[in-house]
Order: C-alpha cells, then structure tokens, then sequence
C-alpha cells in the first residue's frame, strides 16, 4: 500500500490517496455525448461537473449527469476541487483553458487537436512539466486495432522505409457542416481548415509510425467550399537518407476512402478500404534488385491479409481510460502525450506557412513564430489562400 501511496502522491502533489479522479468536462457540444457515453465504463472516473458558454446546454448537461454546472471555467476551476478536466471546445481555447487547470493543479485531457499554434502547445508542455500534471490529447486513431497493427509492422517488420503513400478521403463535408457554427471554415474560428480539424488525425498517425520528418512541401487548396480555409490538402515528406512520404487528403470528395502503401526494405504494406495485407520479402529489396530473377514474386516468402477489428467501445474510451491509469499510476506512459501532439501541430503549422511562402521547410530551422506571423497575417484578411503555382 505505501509503494502505491508513494506513486499517487507522484501525479497528485500535496494530495491524500484517492481511488477516483474527479472529473470536469468542458465543451458541451456534439463530441461531449461521445465521451458521456463510455463514462460509465470507467469506474475511477468520478464526473463532478460540466462546463460550456452556453447555458442551456449547461442545464440540460447538470440535470442529466446530476452534477454542477458553469459558463465560466474559471469560476469551476476556483470553486472545484476537481483532479482532471476534459476540454472538447473550439480549438483555439484549448490554451487559455488548460493553462488555466495546470495553474489549480489539474491534470488535462484534451481533444485534438492540443491547440493551434505550436508555440502554445510548447507553453502547455512546459507548464505542465512545471507543475507535475499530466498533459495527455485525444488523437483517438491511435485505439484502433488496425492503426496498431500498422504501427508494429512499420517499426518492426518493414525494415528501412524507403517511400509511403497516404491518401485520405473519409472526411466530405457539405456546406451545410460549414454553416452550422460561425466558427466553421474560418481562420480566426478554426485556425485552418481540413488540416486543423480533420487531417490531424492522420497527421498524428504519420508522427507515431514515422516519426517527424525532416523537411515539408505542401500545397493546400480551397476547391469547391464557399469558405475561407482549405479543404484540400497535399503534402510531401522527406525522411532521413531520403525517404519520401506523400499525404494527401479533402473535405470535398465522395464517396470516400483510406489508401495506404507503404515500402520498406523488407517488405510492402497495403491498405485499401477494408482490405489490408503485409507482403514480407525473402531479402532486403537492394539485395533482390542485385538478383538473377527478374521476377518480384519469387522474392516474395508470405503475404498476410490482415483482418480490421472492431473494438467495445468508442475509439475515445481507451484514450481516456490511458489518461486516468496514468493519474493512478497503473501505468507510465500515455497513448498521446502532448509531446506528441505537439509534434504533429508543427508539420501542420510549417505545411501552412510552406504553401502560403511557397516554399520547402526544413523543420529544425523552422521557428513556431513564422506561423503565428502567418496566421495573423490570414486572420487579419491581409492575406488570402490562394494556390501555389
């Protein structure tokens, strides 16, 4: 029981040993159902209050789950006594919110993605590294058992990945979906368009199986909405010794899909739709390049066709069951830290200011503030997407 005492008192500083982890949620639209859902599946989670600028939805929310509600989470963080909060609002509140919760000594968990620009989300980092408080993002793709599979044949079967090939597609949007909040497809609103609400899933996925690249080209697009951002996206990677990644992905198309190819130096990986199979070489490609046969097939010793899972619960649900076994020290590392999300932020800022400054970067020279001057400039209406000759 002491050891135990001992590594809670490590994630809850200057507090007794609890066996629940009072829980706020902040941002009460769509997506909070989402997670309300599996709460109940997370029996350490105590749910204490809701949170939301709109009162009526504050009041509908504190009836149903019986707990307090607010419109102010600074009043909440003040009158709570409160261990974690979610945060499910706009983007560009996920900053003030949870840098406000690290300074009661509260644990986040934030939906994605972690803010919008990369230069708050190292402030959050850093905050919360201060503090001792755990900083965790809900890039909820990382829970599913394909994306799993992927991720271990990428690091452990594929060998020296020598190219990729991500295409996108699942994300249509209508104009309908634009009109249905102010904020929507908007730069001051959303910060970006497709690659700030939706790619970032993808985005993440790219950082976990490949890690961050060491330059980017992109070129992004406004192709067929009536809206300020883009909603089409492609962006070219480059890895050590060369290696070259392609990411394409829009709001606009339909119907939709998910294509994957990925070669390594010791076998191919495929993923079209629901269909996903691993080819495994006999030798390394360079090796079977140097070879008699002209044939690929006689290189090739197995192909496994992978079958897709599906899981219990909300993809959301493992996420956060992650985030609070870290709170109880069940376990050391997190699914998303958010040195991870983090990491993902910066390929899509430096993609951003790579199409508006028609230009490559190359990520270690580049500094969060050229998007922050970036954004100001879009924001601002000084500056208009256009597309990049």
């Amino acid at each position: 029981f002491l050891s135990e005492f001992i590594v809670l008192k490590r994630y809850f500083p200057g507090r007794k040993y609890m066996q629940t982890i009072k829980t706020a949620v902040i941002g009460l639209g769509v997506i909070s159902e989402v997670h309300f859902d599996y709460f109940k599946n997370l029996e350490e989670l105590k749910l204490t209050a809701v949170c939301d600028i709109n009162p009526e939805r504050v009041k509908t929310a504190a009836e149903k789950y019986r707990v307090k509600g607010y419109t102010d989470y600074r009043n909440m963080f003040e009158q709570e006594a409160l261990d974690a909060v979610l945060i499910l609002t706009d983007h560009f509140s996920h900053y003030p919110i949870a840098m406000c919760a690290f300074e009661h000594n509260v644990h986040v968990l934030c939906e994605k993605p972690i803010t919008v620009r990369s230069s708050q989300a190292q402030e959050m980092i850093n905050m919360a590294g201060k503090k001792n408080l755990v900083l965790a993002v809900d890039f909820c793709l990382r829970s599913i058992p394909h994306y799993k599979k992927i991720a271990d044949i990428i690091h452990h079967r594929l060998g020296k990945i020598l190219r990729a090939d991500i295409i996108e597609t699942r994300y249509f949007r209508t104009m309908a979906y634009y009109k249905s909040a102010v904020w929507r497809g908007t730069w001051k609103g959303e910060g970006g368009g497709i690659l700030m609400n939706q790619a970032p899933h993808i985005l993440d996925l790219i950082y976990w199986w490949f890690g961050q690249p060491e330059k980017i080209s992109a070129r992004l697009a406004n192709k067929h909405h009536d809206i300020e951002v883009e909603d089409d996206v492609e962006i070219f990677m480059t890895y050590p010794e060369d290696a070259r990644l392609r990411f394409y992905s829009n709001t606009w198309e339909t119907p939709a899909g998910e294509y994957i190819y990925i070669v390594g130096e010791q076998g191919i990986l495929s993923v079209n739709d629901n269909e996903m199979k691993f080819s495994a070489f006999e030798r390394k490609i360079k090796e079977i390049i140097n070879s008699p046969s002209d044939s690929l097939k006689d290189q090739i010793s197995h192909t496994e066709k992978i079958e897709k899972e599906t899981i219990p619960f909300s993809s959301q649900y493992e996420i956060t069951k992650n985030f609070i076994d870290k709170l109880l020290g069940k376990t050391e590392n997190l699914l998303v830290s958010g040195k991870d999300a983090a990491g993902s932020l910066l390929m899509a800022n430096a993609a951003v200011v790579s199409h508006m400054q028609k230009k490559e970067i190359i990520l270690k020279n580049f500094h969060p503030s050229e998007f922050d001057q970036q954004l100001e400039m879009l924001t601002s209406g000084k500056q208009r997407l256009t597309s990049r000759d």
